[in-house]
């Protein structure tokens, strides 16, 4: 039965005859994430998914997407959540209006984009720099 395989998946064992409002918080993000498994998805898409969820869940649901053998982007500002089972990141770069892509566990990554940042910073003060010099030469001679 794909209701129970899922529930297990999940790690709530619980009466199938019980309706959703009698599940705490933490069971109905189990309850989602089983539904969601039930569709067999290609890609799992996970929004904050350790609200609503305790210690016992939040190690659960590591667990899992430890385990899980198809493609799972989770949004988090979590970080040592993150850390635990991230083998890349997708970074929303939203000064080049780019998706970029990282591998590496979370803080690995986030060390990468840092130095990256820092590197365009030096970059963009160049680039200044020379407008400005370009600028100071035109204005030069022209008052010759």
């Amino acid at each position: 039965m794909k209701i129970r395989k899922a529930l297990n998946e999940v790690n709530l064992h619980t009466d199938l005859d019980k309706t959703l409002k009698d599940f705490s918080g933490g069971q109905k993000a189990r309850i989602l994430l089983a539904h969601a498994l039930i569709q067999e998805p290609d890609i799992l898409l996970m929004d904050e998914p350790t609200n609503n969820l305790d210690g016992d869940g939040i190690g659960d649901l590591i667990g899992f997407l430890m385990s899980y053998e198809k493609t799972v982007l989770v949004i988090s500002h979590d970080a040592d959540f993150l850390n635990m089972f991230t083998d890349g990141v997708l970074y929303l770069n939203v000064m080049r209006h780019q998706i970029e892509q990282y591998r590496g566990d979370y803080y690995d990554v986030v060390e990468q984009i840092k130095t990256q940042i820092e590197k365009e910073h030096k970059q963009n003060a160049r680039m200044e720099k020379k407008i400005k010099d370009a600028k100071e030469k035109i204005n030069f001679f022209s008052n010759k």
